[in-house]
């Protein structure tokens, strides 16, 4: 009871306020599209296609656990490729999809995240991470990401060429490839 007359007052203005925004409903219609086109806003824009990788799935499971460490650090690649734009070589005769798309994340993160995705399936070592403070490795995979593109033609094809080395934790290169597939 001791609220009473404030919330009597307060519906009262609501009321009053929900009245003359009908009273100028037209008026007000009329200011937000005219902050619309000042902004520069229209109907939205149609959402940006989000590409990423997928893990390989098909790699024969280890019958035996190593127990070993092994971190994957962040690949080097040429800037150009350090961002999330869909590289492209030569000219895309047709538009498609992906002209307008983008990369979930930046290409070395990107194939830094399925590379280790991919060895975790495997279940041949005892532990698949990045470099994490603190954390001493049994074996480093060191990867060098040289290209990694569209090839635009007639028949739309992948360019990915990736340099692998394993390193042992005193710095030796125990093994290397280069892996290259079009």
């Amino acid at each position: 009871s001791d609220n009473s007359a404030p919330l009597h007052d307060a519906i009262s203005n609501i009321s009053t306020f929900s009245q003359a925004l009908a009273r100028n409903s037209d008026k007000v219609d009329g200011i937000l599209a005219g902050l619309e086109r000042m902004t520069g806003g229209t109907a939205g824009k149609p959402p940006v296609p989000v590409y990423s990788l997928t893990g390989v799935r098909d790699l024969p499971p280890c019958t035996q656990t190593i127990d070993k460490q092994l971190v994957v650090p962040d690949p080097s690649a040429l800037m150009s490729l350090s961002n999330n734009k869909i590289p492209v070589k030569g000219a895309l005769s047709d538009p498609h999809a992906f002209d307008n798309g983008e990369l979930a994340d930046a290409i070395p993160a990107i194939v830094q995240a399925k590379v280790i995705e991919s060895l975790e399936n495997t279940k041949c070592f005892r532990a698949v991470t990045r470099p994490i403070d603190a954390l001493e490795s049994d074996l480093q995979l060191v990867l060098d990401i040289r290209t990694f593109a569209i090839l635009a033609g007639p028949d739309l094809k992948a360019d990915v060429d990736i340099s692998a080395n394993l390193v042992s934790s005193d710095g030796k290169v125990l093994g290397s490839r280069v892996i290259h597939e079009m």
